[in-house]
């Protein structure tokens, strides 16, 4: 009996479309890869960590990959910028400004702005000494808009990848 309850409610579920498959995740902190998303994020006009992640130990001869989206789904902003940062310090490619920008208006629906970072760790650690090898990863995806304040969601990865 309780076999066949659990069978028809599995069946239902299919059938009207089953439960979403997102929500707030996370897998963080890992190994060698950690990932989140969060959904009710306000990304403001100031910059501003939106997500965090943590790789629990940084390794001779890795690179660390980085993936981030914001997505601000209000609809009232002007343009957005992402960066990401690895245990404080800028990944690359390095600048002074954001490293990805997205100009957005009132016909943009859900305004995108998806960013891709990397740093080679053994360089890192020589111009940082015992910041990055050995160490915990502590990965944070900022981000910030132009002309109002707006929320969305937003989603960020990082590995370790060998060289």
């Amino acid at each position: 009996m309780k076999r066949t309850l659990n069978t028809l409610i599995g069946c239902t579920l299919i059938l009207v479309g089953g439960l979403p498959a997102w929500a707030d995740s996370t897998s963080s902190p890992g190994k060698s890869a950690a990932y989140t998303s969060l959904s009710g994020v306000g990304i403001t006009t100031a910059e501003a960590e939106v997500a965090t992640v943590t790789i629990l130990k940084g390794k001779k001869k890795r690179v660390l990959e980085v993936e981030g989206t914001a997505i601000e789904s209000t609809n009232v902003v002007t343009a957005m910028g992402a960066k990401a940062y690895v245990n404080g310090v800028p990944m690359e490619p390095n600048g002074t400004n954001y490293q990805v920008h997205e100009t957005c208006s009132a016909s943009v629906i859900n305004c995108t702005v998806t960013g891709h970072w990397w740093l080679d760790l053994d360089a890192a650690e020589a111009a940082n000494p015992g910041l990055f090898i050995n160490q915990p990863l502590i990965v944070s995806f900022a981000a910030l808009t132009a002309g109002a304040n707006g929320t969305g969601v937003v989603s960020l990865r990082a590995k370790l990848v060998k060289k």
